[in-house]
């Protein structure tokens, strides 16, 4: 089985084109190197879905226009539309740029769980469908449906929230331990539940730094993610064979349930504040 330079995706050799797993992922690639989009190969987290024909159909700008006219209809020129065709997180941070390089545009932020691309522009100086066109080479699309309005709270933030509950619990627990409250009688108790704690907070937030980080290397490929995952794997480990072999393990317990959280906290915070 070969692997598709542009998806990741296993083929058949013979059954694809050449590199690639059809002609919509070579179509693709072609056009990322061109246009200087290569860092999507360094965002890319996951295996993706083959492009296949995507690229090659028809679009209905009629659609996008009017959303267009939906989105400058208030005191703000701004929108929230939906993506098809996201697969992997180099797909959101292209999106992003394409969207962020149309004249006009003050902000761009897409949210690849809800496939959501939010889009801020100044009146008159932006065409939306010229963005749809730009996305449908890449085999991206954006859809006539508008999300209901209201506030939708992001699983990032639920992640981030969970984490820091479970890292604050940790953290008294920790500190129980150490200055011995209740006795040795409750020290294995507390143990246990630094355990639980510790195993709640890896795969509520630190799954966010691991995922990506493991899916880009199955991909060849060393995604960003790697160096925190690997620094949070390391903590975790240390923290939990020093608990066996009489090691700091309140004093390791207490970092990881402190670094955790700040990483949480900064990618959470990145993605409010990354308005190009």
């Amino acid at each position: 089985m070969k692997q598709c330079k542009h998806c990741g995706s296993r083929y058949r050799p013979g059954s694809g084109e050449g590199e690639f797993c059809c002609g919509g992922c070579e179509h693709v690639y072609r056009l990322i190197q061109v246009g200087g989009f290569g860092e999507y190969y360094s965002q890319q987290d996951r295996v993706g879905q083959p492009v296949r024909e995507r690229p090659f159909g028809s679009l209905d700008l009629v659609a996008v226009y009017q959303l267009q006219k939906q989105g400058e209809s208030g005191a703000e020129c701004q929108i929230a539309v939906h993506i098809k065709g996201m697969s992997c997180m180099g797909c959101a941070w292209l999106v992003e740029q394409l969207s962020i390089r149309r004249p006009g545009v003050r902000f761009a932020q897409v949210g690849l769980d809800s496939s959501l691309l939010s889009l801020g522009w100044q009146a008159g100086a932006f065409d939306l469908c010229a963005l749809a066109e730009d996305l449908h080479k890449f085999g991206y699309r954006i859809t006539g449906d508008v999300p209901s309005a209201g506030y939708v709270v992001s699983p990032l933030a639920v992640r981030l929230g969970l984490t820091l509950v479970f890292s604050l619990n940790g953290l008294l627990l920790a500190f129980a331990a150490a200055t011995g409250i209740g006795g040795e009688s409750l020290g294995q108790l507390y143990n246990l539940l630094i355990v639980v704690c510790m195993l709640f907070t890896l795969f509520t937030g630190g799954m966010v730094f691991v995922q990506p980080g493991w899916g880009a290397l199955q991909l060849r490929r060393l995604h960003s993610d790697v160096v925190p995952a690997l620094l949070l794997l390391v903590l975790f480990a240390l923290a939990m064979t020093s608990l066996f072999f009489a090691g700091p393990w309140i004093l390791l317990a207490s970092l990881y349930f402190i670094v955790l959280p700040a990483m949480m906290l900064a990618r959470w915070l990145s993605g409010i504040f990354d308005f190009k």
